[in-house]
């Protein structure tokens, strides 16, 4: 915890109320994305260089695996004829790797691929349905969401956990999904919605809840989702599908869940997260949106007039969803000197590394703005990851973000935890800060065995009051 008066969304005292000097630092948000690792002579051969690259990841993610006949860390997997590996030409079509037994996760850069039409790493059959047994662990990379012709993806018998991002806007030509007998959680992703083309869905034997709103409109023709914690009613459009099943959930005899109201992003978005470390206060999410994002007002240079913002409401103490501005506001940045960022630049490999594949036992928290992962690296030192929510940034350009971290990496001021590093590749926006250990606002106030003095509660105001 870093003394002196200061605000931070997951600070603390580090010997409880007793000896709480500072007040809670705010932290500002920066963002960190996965790069890839430095980019190694290959000879690709046959294969689109491309391709050949994110089939080296792959075999790294999968432990470099000995069963994965004709795999190396480099060469020509077309050309070569790589186990599970179909090309059309130079490019990858399919990858099919059947009972295997594979341990580890996908790959980081899939959408390199860009011709891939089958990702069904746990079972060869063309259609994808003869389930089978690796234990790929982990979450469903990013990257999937920018592998636009794929059309059939089997991650069924796995060991995948955690909840599934927002992340199948782009798979309209996706036919049939399979992610049964998984740990797979929390509710259903709305941009389910936007796959027109998927016509069998298999989610069975996982622990989602929630409705399954989200897949009232899709013209499924098979839908599995038993054995899982979903609540509601069954949407009359699905009831018609002839292989339906959905027994063992916690179905309601209300009203049809098609008539209900959808939840808000930040509504879905409402765990307060688990595993090891300590959960990031919602205060946090407000003060980085403050810091990040300069609405459309007429604005011409980085510096914000304060009395010309937007009433916003009382930020929540607690580790909660929040909504901190208008997600219909437009990004206007100023361009300035990439040179001029201090904070260290991260490669997605060291990430990958230091949250252990951003496992779910890292998670500290997950709200509007993404989620932020506990990340240890070889030398010891302990640092928090925060991935970013597409849906939360208001600019998809990297210049953009680059941009931000530039402008946020000059902010030096005694009430706030600076930015430590940042990465940017792939689609995905990341930031880096201090791992604070010792507890969130909230938790201060209301879990502690021993209750904050006034003094404290002064302090952390004030201390709040300057870093805004």
């Amino acid at each position: 915890m870093r003394r002196g008066g200061e605000l931070s969304l997951s600070d603390g005292w580090e010997n409880g109320a007793g000896k709480a000097e500072g007040v809670i630092a705010i932290w500002v948000v920066l963002v960190c994305i996965w790069t890839c690792d430095p980019n190694p002579s290959f000879t690709f051969g046959a294969t689109d260089p491309n391709d050949a690259s994110a089939l080296y990841v792959l075999f790294r993610s999968l432990n470099s695996a000995p069963q994965l006949s004709g795999w190396k860390q480099s060469g020509d997997p077309c050309g070569e004829s790589w186990q599970g590996i179909t090309c059309s030409s130079s490019l990858v079509t399919a990858i099919k790797l059947s009972s295997l037994g594979l341990f580890g996760t996908l790959g980081y850069n899939m959408n390199q691929m860009a011709s891939l039409e089958e990702l069904c790493p746990s079972n060869g059959n063309p259609v994808c349905r003869d389930l089978s047994n690796n234990q790929f662990g982990g979450s469903i990379p990013y990257s999937v969401s920018h592998m636009a012709k794929l059309e059939l993806l089997n991650l069924a018998h796995n060991q995948l956990r955690g909840r599934l991002d927002d992340i199948f806007q782009g798979l309209s030509k996706l036919t049939t999904m399979d992610l049964s007998y998984n740990s797979l959680n929390g509710t259903l992703p709305q941009s389910f919605r936007s796959l027109t083309s998927l016509t069998n869905l298999y989610l069975e034997n996982n622990q989602f809840t929630g409705t399954i709103n989200a897949l009232a409109n899709l013209t499924l023709q098979s839908l599995n989702v038993a054995n899982n914690h979903f609540n509601g009613s069954i949407p009359n459009r699905l009831k018609g599908i002839n292989n339906l099943k959905t027994d063992n959930n916690d179905w309601s005899s209300g009203t049809n869940s098609s008539s209900q109201p959808n939840q808000s992003p930040s509504a879905q978005n409402s765990n307060t997260g688990h595993g090891s470390g300590v959960r990031v206060g919602g205060i946090a999410g407000g003060v980085a949106g403050v810091f990040f994002i300069e609405k459309e007002m007429n604005r011409t240079s980085s510096i914000f007039d304060i009395e010309k913002l937007p009433s916003l409401p009382p930020p929540s103490l607690k580790p909660h969803h929040y909504k901190s501005f208008d997600e219909d506001s437009k990004l206007i940045t100023k361009k300035v000197d990439v040179t001029s960022i201090k904070s260290t630049i991260y490669s997605v490999a060291d990430l990958q590394i230091a949250t252990d594949s951003f496992n779910e036992d890292n998670l500290i928290r997950e709200g509007t703005f993404g989620r932020v992962f506990k990340a240890e690296f070889d030398d010891g030192k302990i640092l928090a990851v925060k991935k970013l929510n597409p849906k939360s940034l208001l600019s998809k350009s990297t210049g953009d973000f680059i941009d931000l971290v530039t402008n946020i990496s000059l902010l030096h001021h005694t009430n706030l935890t600076e930015l430590v590093g940042y990465c940017s590749e792939y689609g995905q926006r990341m930031l880096v800060y201090d791992f604070h250990k010792n507890g969130s606002l909230y938790e201060l106030l209301h879990l502690s065995d021993e209750p904050l003095s006034w003094n404290a509660r002064i302090k952390i105001a004030l201390g709040a009051a300057r870093a805004l």
